[in-house]
């Protein structure tokens, strides 16, 4: 999962089923404070992040390496992020199941998997 800017309220109800948290962003390395901040630092076994993974995205590196920590193929792991270059871009390079967060609609013509809220990745989690 790819987060950007404040959580939203469907946030911790998402992350209920989530295992590891993937921030490949420019500001990852302030995201440990953001977790505990927002009390959801508990729900993820482990956080990967491009500042200690030496990774960019949409390099697929940083998706490998989550996918390593937890001994998963490509196809047993979804990636949500919200850029569809740099998240679902990097995700599919990497062979994992990506899924753009477009809360406001603005890629409908993007020909990827979208959701609106992070509550629509509930059922979609269920067939992994």
């Amino acid at each position: 999962v790819a987060t950007q800017g404040p959580a939203s309220p469907d946030v911790a109800r998402a992350f209920d089923r989530a295992r590891e948290l993937c921030e490949p962003g420019e500001n990852s390395s302030q995201l440990f404070t953001v977790l505990r901040g927002l009390g959801i630092a508990e729900m993820f076994a482990t956080v990967t992040i491009s500042s200690l993974a030496h990774a960019a995205k949409p390099s697929p590196k940083i998706f490998q390496l989550a996918l390593e920590k937890h001994a998963l193929d490509p196809e047993e792991a979804m990636y949500v992020g919200d850029s569809l270059h740099d998240d679902v871009g990097g995700a599919t390079k990497a062979g994992l199941r990506a899924v753009l967060l477009d809360r406001h609609g603005k890629h409908a013509e993007a020909g990827v998997q979208r959701i609106r809220t992070l509550e629509e990745l509930v059922p979609l989690a269920e067939g992994l």
